[in-house]
């Protein structure tokens, strides 16, 4: 069968705008995928929705918006930031919510740096340098926090510095914790069934100690854990503490619904 000339130029003509539509689309994916150097979304279980942006220009723009019956507010902040490799260094004014000069990108989380007033975002999309210390995927049940976030100061009077678990410290970790949730099964849930908060030092014997609050994975399901350290009363078996010795492969001070 042969085609007409109008046929064989309506087929052509179809096939020239089929073509730029393909490339427009993929155009503005592009720009899409290219428009932040970082860009973190995050929604609490607080009626929280949050947004921190930086663009390809260095400029940023951080949103909170609450949603309550009776308290509907929001918080919209905008200014400059210098990045160096993996920190970020607000210019000119500091960081609103807990007043931080700068933050660091690690193990998939902004960390805005205040000792008083600990702040921490999840990385959605990230062009900049991020240092993660161990496998995030193989240890998701996982989080680890600094001891200003930990508020250890409050709680040790010995020196310390902070210490950063890397990957065969938490294969370790991991060992150990499995080993006593299974000692005490009797009083504990199975393993999967929790997830980690940990915080590592160097104590003043140059050994490394992990403190660990430990909290029922179903109730953290969105994420929050890695966000915020966990602080409730009672919570049964659901609200574990304890010390691990990695240098001496010990642990101590295990409490189950210990109020804090």
């Amino acid at each position: 069968m042969r085609l007409s000339q109008l046929q064989i130029l309506l087929i052509t003509v179809s096939g020239f705008l089929i073509s730029c539509k393909k490339e427009n689309l993929n155009s503005v994916k592009a720009e899409e995928s290219t428009k932040y150097l970082l860009e973190s979304q995050y929604n609490s279980a607080f009626f929280e929705k949050t947004t921190f942006q930086i663009e390809e220009d260095s400029s940023y723009i951080f949103t909170k918006e609450i949603d309550l019956d009776h308290d509907n507010s929001s918080i919209i902040s905008k200014g400059k930031v210098r990045i160096q490799n993996d920190t970020i260094i607000f210019r000119y004014h500091e960081f609103p919510i807990n007043q931080a000069k700068k933050a660091v990108l690690k193990n998939n989380l902004i960390i805005f740096l205040n000792a008083e007033n600990p702040y921490r975002l999840p990385i959605s999309k990230t062009k900049l340098v991020v240092r993660n210390y161990y496998d995030l995927d193989k240890f998701k049940n996982y989080s680890t926090f600094t001891s200003e976030e930990f508020f250890l100061k409050y709680y040790s009077t010995k020196d310390f510095i902070n210490y950063e678990l890397r990957n065969s410290d938490m294969i370790q970790l991991d060992k150990i914790l499995k080993k006593i949730l299974q000692d005490n099964n009797d009083k504990l849930r199975n393993f999967g069934q929790y997830v980690f908060q940990c915080c590592a030092i160097k104590n003043d014997k140059e050994e490394i100690e992990v403190f660990i609050k430990i909290n029922c994975g179903d109730e953290t399901t969105d994420g929050s854990f890695k966000i915020g350290k966990f602080s409730m009363l009672d919570g049964g078996n659901c609200n574990v503490s304890l010390k691990i010795n990695l240098t001496k492969n010990t642990y101590s001070d295990l409490s189950i619904a210990e109020a804090v």
